[in-house]
């Protein structure tokens, strides 16, 4: 059973690990679990299996379920439990930021994780100590939503689907959630400033570009100061949930990525295209906020701004120059991702299917001995 963002989206790498299962493996059923009506209706009408959380249709499955897949916990897919499913925990990014228990205060996600999965080795002691697991339950899979990136056409779909193929460059900004709730506002603030921003808009003009900003999926669901401005040709909010709720369509889509501590851009760093920082409470971030597992700078392959001048600047040399800063991408990139191929879905598949055969064997085994066992005592008896 599958389940994203709380009940919410059909989107992330439990998505792209449903949609491969549904492809490739048809004696499988995988079931999605919801809360979203729309997206209830999405699943359905593609044919996919799909039950609202925790109704009496969803009921037998999770009874049943061999195995559990989700974004934060197990409470996405039923708040009843299934001790014997295998849960794994697919999450929502490699961390850059600080997570679960190396919060302040900590911040642990409820229930237990059997599996997590990450794109490369540097991740397994930050991952272990946020979640509070052992090493071994960390394996080095890729996330399967970045499978998208590599199929063919891919882009120009995408591209196409969102009504943005008579642009010449998209680009996108992705800033992340504050935990600061004065910081919070003044994300929003910068976002305000952005879409009013002359030189900005002209850039836009004069490359026939388009700029979307996506807010963090947590500032659309609690904060109520949601950014509101005149609709303009090159630059769009998109500020409803359901507008365009998976991430990786858009990464897709861009030509430059501009974000701030989102872990989107490690993702991004796999189709090596220009990404600038817009880290303008940078210092206030690493010290009252989240914080960060690895030094900022040296992680970080592109240039970092503080002020919307600066980031106008940055976007104009990246369009003139779009292949700088390519080696240093690659350098970070194969830090960062052990795969960079179209095949995560697959491993993970392969990785459950090789545990669950196991756990299936032992308890075969178990039960064979208890027969024996059984069958001993009987003859000892007589």
């Amino acid at each position: 059973m599958f389940g994203a963002w709380k009940g919410n989206t059909f989107s992330d790498n439990p998505k792209y690990l449903y949609l491969y299962v549904l492809k490739f493996h048809p004696h499988i059923i995988p079931v999605w679990v919801t809360n979203n009506d729309s997206v209830y209706v999405q699943i359905k009408t593609a044919g996919g299996k799909v039950v609202k959380k925790d109704s009496f249709q969803a009921l037998p499955y999770v009874f049943s379920a061999e195995a559990f897949f989700y974004t934060f916990n197990d409470s996405e897919i039923t708040d009843y439990g299934n001790a014997s499913a295998l849960k794994v925990e697919l999450w929502h990014g490699m961390p850059l930021k600080k997570i679960g228990y190396n919060c302040e205060p900590p911040q642990p996600e409820k229930g237990s994780h059997d599996i997590l999965i990450a794109t490369a080795e540097i991740f397994r002691s930050s991952l272990c100590s946020a979640f509070g697991v052992p090493s071994d339950s960390i394996y080095i899979t890729g996330q399967p939503r970045n499978d998208c990136f590599y199929e063919r056409g891919s882009r120009k779909n995408v591209l196409s689907w969102m009504n943005l193929d008579k642009h010449n460059v998209v680009i996108t900004y992705l800033p992340t959630f504050r935990n600061n709730f004065h910081s919070r506002g003044q994300a929003g603030a910068i976002i305000t400033e952005l879409t009013r921003n002359m030189r900005f808009k002209t850039i836009l003009e004069q490359h026939n570009a388009v700029c979307l900003i996506k807010e963090h999926y947590n500032r659309l669901m609690y904060s109520k100061d949601h950014i509101q401005i005149d609709r303009q040709d090159r630059i769009s909010i998109i500020s409803a949930i359901s507008d365009i709720e998976d991430i990786q369509e858009l990464l897709c889509a861009s030509d430059i990525l501009i974000t701030d501590y989102s872990s989107c851009y490690i993702d991004y760093l796999l189709l090596n295209r220009p990404i600038i920082f817009f880290c303008y409470d940078l210092e206030t971030y690493k010290n009252t906020d989240r914080g960060f597992y690895y030094d900022f700078d040296e992680v970080t392959p592109g240039p970092k701004v503080r002020t919307v001048d600066q980031l106008a600047e940055e976007l104009e040399n990246y369009l003139q120059n779009p292949l700088r800063d390519t080696e240093r991408r690659t350098q970070i990139c194969n830090l960062f991702h052990q795969y960079q191929d179209n095949k995560s879905s697959e491993r993970v598949y392969q990785l459950v299917s090789n545990i669950l055969l196991e756990r299936k064997n032992k308890l075969e085994g178990i039960l064979e001995f208890r027969g024996n066992s059984a069958h001993l005592i009987h003859d000892i008896l007589k």
